[in-house]
């Protein structure tokens, strides 16, 4: 047996924009973070599980002082120059009005990326899966809970500055 109920939601429909302004402001940072993190961990942000090692021959070039970074050995932190770092975007972008009021854009700039993520990196062609990019993948656990974390709490926000009118 349904519940029926007629409401008029224009005021809800209203709350849209703030929500989105209100989530654009405070969403990115958290979410390159929690991103960054796994990363810095040798963890994929989109499996929850640790990369495959890095290749011998890459170790001992690591380790023999070739690189001219604080790259280490272990954890595969794909932290070489850091350009791949910091081009991890976050963008909070609109969609159409009733079926997808907002929409997150979350990519790397550096050309990298697409290496490690899609193509394989090394004669051994390595894949590293940094972002959600096939049919059915979403983010790990840690991080869906991050971006729907902030979309409550800007929810709540504005709901409460609402109500303090």
């Amino acid at each position: 047996m349904g519940v029926k109920f007629s409401k008029d939601l224009r005021r809800v429909h209203s709350l849209i924009p703030s929500i989105k302004k209100e989530y654009a402001s405070r969403a990115p940072s958290v979410i390159k973070r929690a991103i960054r993190t796994d990363m810095s961990a040798g963890v994929s942000p989109v499996k929850g599980k640790r990369w495959q090692a890095y290749s011998d021959s890459y170790r001992k070039a690591i380790a023999s002082g070739r690189f001219q970074s604080s790259k280490s050995v272990a954890p595969v932190n794909l932290r070489l120059t850091g350009d791949l770092r910091r081009s991890l975007f976050v963008r909070v972008k609109s969609g159409g009005f009733f079926r997808t009021p907002l929409r997150l854009e979350i990519g790397f700039d550096d050309f990298k990326a697409d290496i490690h993520n899609r193509l394989g990196a090394s004669k051994r062609k390595v894949i590293r899966r940094m972002l959600p990019t096939k049919t059915g993948e979403t983010f790990n656990r840690k991080i869906t809970k991050v971006i729907f974390d902030k979309l409550k709490d800007s929810v709540k926000s504005v709901v409460q500055k609402l109500s303090r009118r």
